[in-house]
């Protein structure tokens, strides 16, 4: 349930601004929150730069988000070979982005995860059944 919030600035002018704001959780998935649906966070540290990485997305994922903890770009991709030296193709989670995929999955899938700085971590959160 989204909650507004109004918030009324008094600028030195004789102006008001209302600034309005909707407050709801991050993890929520888009199109709003299911019971049916449970959350699933995983963590995969890239320890090496331009090294493929995996995990695996279950069958019954509905909507699921990727992002760089620390909001470095990274290169995603759902077949093997694509990500570790760039071989398109592949896509590329920008700096400071997430990846926001709302799809039903029938069957389990990889997504192969690369990135040119070492150490860094990508989260994944999958809401499904």
């Amino acid at each position: 349930m989204k909650k507004l919030i109004y918030l009324t600035a008094m600028i030195c002018l004789p102006l008001a601004i209302t600034i309005v704001l909707t407050s709801c959780s991050p993890a929520m998935p888009m199109g709003g929150y299911s019971e049916s649906l449970s959350p699933t966070v995983l963590n995969v540290t890239m320890t090496d730069n331009n090294t493929e990485y995996s995990e695996n997305i279950t069958a019954g994922a509905k909507y699921f988000t990727l992002l760089c903890r620390d909001g470095t770009s990274f290169r995603y991709a759902f077949t093997t070979g694509k990500v570790a030296s760039s071989v398109a193709p592949y896509m590329t989670c920008p700096t400071n982005g997430s990846v926001k995929e709302t799809v039903l999955i029938s069957e389990n899938r990889t997504v192969y995860l690369g990135c040119d700085s070492a150490g860094k971590v990508v989260e994944i959160l999958i809401w499904g059944r």
